[in-house]
């Protein structure tokens, strides 16, 4: 399984690091959208998590350059703080395929890890 993870959050990223490696998976961080489209494009890819958060993150448009791939994640998870609300709804629309509270990606990230 290998996963790959949008977020500028170095403290939360390598816990969410630590438990991919836990469960025989490998993960890479990126920054960037660009880097992030770049390095799915280049290998088979088990879950794209993206943090809203990020400034200037266009979730629908990563969130379709994903889909248009010849080889597209398998799935993609957004989350942002539940204030974000237009951002969550602008996931939701993009078509992620589950787009969480930051609290609610916190709780539950080991058990999605365990679903794939």
């Amino acid at each position: 399984m290998y996963i790959l993870y949008l977020t500028t959050d170095l403290m939360f990223s390598s816990q969410v690091s630590g438990l991919v490696r836990a469960k025989g998976g490998e993960s890479t961080v990126v920054s960037t959208a660009a880097d992030l489209i770049a390095r799915a494009s280049a290998q088979e890819v088990a879950l794209v998590i993206l943090d809203l958060s990020l400034a200037g993150l266009d979730s629908g448009q990563i969130v379709h350059a994903l889909r248009a791939m010849k080889q597209a994640p398998q799935a993609i998870l957004a989350y942002a703080p539940h204030v974000h609300e237009a951002k969550l709804a602008a996931a939701r629309e993009a078509g992620c395929d589950q787009v969480l509270t930051r609290g609610g990606f916190h709780r539950e990230i080991a058990s999605i890890l365990d679903c794939l």
